[in-house]
């Protein structure tokens, strides 16, 4: 039997982004989210402990969707998907549709990213900057 390995990865990142979407909005800020939040109510260009490019995200997702939960974690969702989409195009180039297929499964199912990847967080942003990097 013959699969669509792309197909598929398209199906998997698209349903379970779908249910991101859904759920953000659900489930109250966690400490790291609520700061996040609260520095990026005066964007600076420095913070003592983060660089400003979260708050920045996070400020401009509030501007468009009001001061809510879902908007704090939309961006979340929005790099993560992107992050999906780059880190399959990698694996794609450099080990074929199969690896890359199997790669995304893993990242997207992962315990960690899956349930502690709702907000927007440091990491998360320069994990998909780096990749896209890469693929360069």
């Amino acid at each position: 039997m013959f699969l669509n390995y792309n197909v598929l990865m398209w199906l998997m990142l698209s349903v379970t982004t779908i249910l991101r979407l859904l759920v953000i909005g659900q489930i109250g800020l966690g400490d790291d989210e609520a700061h996040y939040w609260a520095y990026s109510q005066n964007p600076a260009l420095s913070y003592f402990d983060h660089p400003p490019l979260i708050g920045y995200i996070i400020k401009y997702s509030t501007t468009l969707f009001g001061a809510n939960e879902f908007a704090v974690r939309v961006s979340a969702v929005i790099l993560f998907f992107l992050t999906c989409v780059l880190v399959y195009k990698l694996a794609k180039k450099l080990f074929g549709e199969k690896i890359a297929f199997w790669s995304n499964i893993y990242l997207v199912l992962d315990r960690k990213v899956h349930f502690l990847r709702y907000a927007c967080e440091k990491k998360l942003t320069s994990t998909m900057l780096s990749t896209s990097h890469l693929l360069k």
